[in-house]
């Protein structure tokens, strides 16, 4: 019974991801209400993603182990359902008070000592169709029609009044509350201010880092356990109670074995015990109930009581938690719109992610494909990336506009773009090649910055200089492109500055509305662009603009031989350049536009973005399809087309290749030498 388009109208053609790192809440204080807002019980038990293809299930933990065979009610329940779907949920087991009982669930066998449940509260795929990127009122409505639930399945309530709710677990003796916004996208391993939680019991995870001996030696009296701050392991405190005979024997059979003679923690001074104590590797992780009552630097003030481990977290991933402030907390809950939902097309701050996401993506298909007589195979060609544009359909405008965009793509490193899960979702930069990359590719290496142990002392950048790289690159799940702003043989001169006109948009859920803020803010971007032109024009500083292939407009002003800074520095003379003349561009127009950096202080004004100036900053390339809402493309315009009719949704993957064959490239010389010259001259003088 697969899902027709018409029954998912915001989802999109994809494969069955084998695994999903769920998404988290971020910690808050105290209880609220908000309409906009949906109010569940926190669970306190295995949080657990459901992969259901063809009566087949797989349960997910966090660290992607399957627990399909740990609990076969489950597993049996759900391969009763009548589609193929991803669930996320959390696996628990009721007590005879029907409190869930996390001492229960981590001895559960089967036959008896508690009922188990999946607690469900998701859908993120269904019947191939990726639904991350859809609001959570939509989702739970898929998820309510789609599952027939049982005893052993149960969906997860929602309640309106968060106060309530809260109040009502603190009697029940539940754990606490977690707070979602009604329209929220579902953001994978990302800690959200648009999932929160709130908790009455201060049960935590901590990782397990060494322990005392008891005086026999056959056995410990207390654990030392500590968590990651800012990447670095800390000693919080110690556990001497809670443990069953069994517990006690299970645990330090395992501690023998990973005992280490050095402390990994980075406060040892810290640790103060009467007894010697051993360190151990941090490789095992478990649940306690602490004392709300923290010294100064954060440690427990009383020990904390053993619950039981956790097998389903890595350590890496137990990291210290601080409940936002007041004000921003505030700030979070009354805003107007979901961060996530509004950011998952923006710029925002960048991700990093590894080679191992890409090669564990599922493959649908494989096709050989030889161009220039270098042979690349091609996976999952069919995907459907907007409704109607498949990857295939991506790939073969690439091809097509490989003339027009290899001319901005030449000689310049390349961070990798990758969007696995389409353009909705969240993308992630691959910033060094490390090996994986085809014999016949270009790659630029720059030395690391901060050496790893373990890695090389370089970083391989991708140089695209021809047809096959370029479809090489879009396979990988590359949309756009972007270039540095130098090129190898002259990596540390710019040559361009470039101003970012960046409308900020208001928060709304009315769609008029949202299409009447954009179409403002563009006109205000125009508007701010003639001034810039005006000013540019005055001072003979030759300019190019194109599309953001987003919301915005970027200004190129070529230039040859001004440095950039240190790398990761902010004192180049590009730097300086673009931020003195942003800082004119600002004083023509100062109605509409602003210097801030801080989005929540812009109003409603044009950002006139100075900051792509840097070492090895990058910039949508021309003639590239973005990862938004349309498959729109980042157009280079003649400044006579700048005016009240210009759109961003006036180029897009199904007309550029039309434009280009009869405009030609209106960019043509941008990196005209007599140009370069003689803007450098004028432009020097802002130094």
């Amino acid at each position: 019974m697969p899902v027709k388009t018409k029954s998912v109208p915001k989802g999109v053609k994809a494969p069955l991801p084998l695994r999903i790192e769920p998404m988290l809440c971020s910690l808050i204080e105290k209880p609220f209400n908000n309409e906009e807002w949906w109010y569940e019980v926190k669970w306190d038990g295995y949080r657990v993603t459901a992969h259901i293809q063809k009566k087949k299930v797989a349960l997910r933990t966090r660290k992607g182990l399957d627990y399909s065979k740990r609990y076969p009610p489950v597993a049996k329940s759900l391969s009763k359902l009548k589609h193929d779907a991803v669930l996320d949920g959390e696996v628990v087991v009721l007590n005879d008070e029907g409190k869930h009982d996390f001492h229960l669930l981590q001895n559960y066998n089967g036959t008896g000592g508690g009922t188990l449940a999946y607690y469900v509260f998701d859908i993120l795929w269904m019947d191939g169709y990726d639904l991350m990127h859809v609001p959570l009122s939509e989702r739970r409505s898929i998820l309510n029609s789609s599952v027939d639930w049982d005893e052993t399945v149960r969906c997860v309530d929602t309640f309106d009044d968060g106060i309530a709710l809260f109040e009502q677990c603190q009697v029940f003796g539940f754990e606490g509350i977690v707070c979602k916004r009604k329209d929220s996208i579902y953001v994978p391993n990302k800690r959200s201010n648009d999932w929160r939680k709130l908790k009455h019991k201060m049960i935590e995870e901590y990782v397990i880092i060494g322990y005392v001996p008891s005086e026999s030696g056959k056995s410990f009296k207390t654990l030392l356990v500590g968590k990651y701050d800012d990447d670095k392991l800390k000693y919080i405190h110690h556990s001497g109670g809670g443990y069953t005979d069994e517990d006690k024997k299970i645990l330090f059979s395992r501690l023998k074995k990973i005992v280490t003679k050095k402390s990994l923690v980075v406060n040892e001074s810290d640790v103060e015990l009467d007894d010697p104590h051993v360190w151990v590797k941090p490789e095992m992780v478990a649940q306690f109930e602490k004392s709300r009552k923290l010294t100064g630097s954060g440690k427990i003030r009383h020990p904390v009581i053993f619950l039981g481990l956790r097998e389903d977290k890595d350590p890496e991933d137990v990291v210290k938690e601080t409940p936002l402030e007041k004000k921003e907390e505030t700030a979070v809950v009354n805003k107007g719109e979901s961060v996530d939902a509004k950011n998952k097309m923006g710029e925002g701050k960048e991700i990093t992610g590894t080679w191992k996401e890409i090669e564990s993506r599922p493959i649908t298909s494989r096709n050989k494909f030889e161009v220039e007589g270098k042979t690349t195979e091609l996976v999952n060609i069919e995907k459907e990336l907007w409704h109607g544009v498949t990857k295939s359909d991506l790939i073969n405008y690439y091809i097509n506009i490989a003339p027009y965009i290899l001319k901005y793509l030449r000689d310049r490193p390349l961070a990798l773009n990758i969007n696995l899960q389409g353009p909705f979702s969240n993308n992630f930069f691959l910033r060094g090649l490390q090996g994986h990359y085809p014999e016949w590719a270009e790659v630029f290496k720059t030395k690391r910055k901060h050496p790893k142990k373990g890695k090389s002392p370089y970083i391989e950048w991708l140089v695209c200089n021809d047809l096959a790289t370029l479809v090489w690159m879009i396979n990988l799940e590359c949309i756009d492109m972007h270039p540095w702003n130098s090129r190898v043989e002259t990596f540390k001169q710019a040559d361009y500055i470039v101003i970012d006109l960046d409308p900020t948009i208001p928060d709304t859920h009315n769609e008029k509305e949202r299409k009447k803020f954009h179409k403002e803010g563009f006109l205000k971007a125009i508007e701010t662009a003639h001034a810039a032109k005006e000013f540019f024009d005055t001072q003979k500083i030759k300019s190019f603009i194109k599309t953001s292939g987003k919301t915005g407009l970027h200004l190129y002003l070529p230039c040859e031989g001004i440095e950039f800074g240190d790398e990761g520095g902010r004192s180049g003379e590009a730097r300086l350049i673009a931020l003195n003349i942003c800082t004119q561009i600002n004083e023509l127009v100062p109605d509409i536009t602003t210097l801030s950096f801080s989005q929540s202080s812009r109003d409603d004004k044009v950002y006139v973005d100075p900051n792509q100036n840097d070492y090895a900053d990058r910039v949508a390339c021309a003639y590239c399809v973005r990862a938004a809402h349309h498959p729109q493309v980042s157009a280079p315009l003649d400044w006579r087309e700048v005016n009240d009719k210009l759109s961003p949704e006036n180029f897009s993957i199904n007309n550029m290749i039309e434009r280009v064959k009869k405009k030609g490239d209106v960019w043509a010389k941008l990196l005209d030498e007599k140009i370069r010259k003689a803007n450098t001259k004028v432009l020097r003088s802002f130094l």
